[in-house]
């Protein structure tokens, strides 16, 4: 969970620059932190909350849910796929070189 968020972080700041980078992750971490249903369950949130299910740490809530309390075992192969999706495409991203301006 935290390597993706760390390769978000990475391809954030190499895109945008120091300068707006602490407000966009901050925002980014928020968002996260309130749509993954670590608090309150999905269902009962507004459906803008539904990004989530778009995000990494949704599925890594769930992965400690499915390991911890043993529910959703047969999705526990998306949770991984999940998040080697989100890790090699940020990678990705993040290990071209960024041209100087």
């Amino acid at each position: 969970m935290s390597w993706s968020f760390i390769a978000i972080n990475a391809v954030l700041l190499h895109v945008i620059g120091i300068e707006r980078f602490s407000s966009v992750t901050a925002f980014l971490l928020i968002l996260q932190l309130t749509s993954a249903s670590g608090i309150m369950s999905i269902e009962i949130c507004n459906r803008f909350f539904y990004i989530g299910k778009g995000l990494p740490f949704f599925y890594g809530v769930r992965g400690f849910r499915t390991i911890f309390f043993g529910t959703c075992q047969n999705k526990m192969y998306i949770n991984w796929l999940v998040f080697t999706v989100w890790f090699c495409s940020v990678w990705g991203l993040s290990s071209k070189e960024r041209k100087p301006a």
